[in-house]
């Protein structure tokens, strides 16, 4: 690594930077990672469902639907609480 490349001390502590200069919040992060997480619970489940229903030699796929339907409706709960609490203004306290 040359001198030139390595990071300054007074950089460390600073935000992760997009492309255009301006910086990542941290509800942006919080936001991605729940989208990454609801993607993979539909898919575990849905799987799941799907290798029950082959277990169970079932011709529907009735498992898979419903593993499919409670990922989905569990999942976009959860990431509607998240995106709720990450853009949820604290209120100031007005002094009388």
């Amino acid at each position: 690594m040359r001198p030139q490349d390595a990071p300054d001390a007074e950089h460390r502590d600073e935000p992760p930077q997009a492309e255009s200069g301006s910086t990542i919040s941290p509800q942006r992060l919080s936001l991605a990672g729940a989208g990454v997480e609801l993607g993979l619970v539909v898919a575990v489940m849905t799987l799941g469902g799907w290798w029950l229903d082959q277990w169970l030699a079932n011709r529907n796929p009735w498992c898979m639907i419903v593993g499919a339907g409670i990922a989905i409706v569990g999942g976009l709960y959860k990431f509607w609480l998240r995106a709720s609490r990450a853009f949820d203004r604290p209120r100031e306290k007005s002094s009388k």
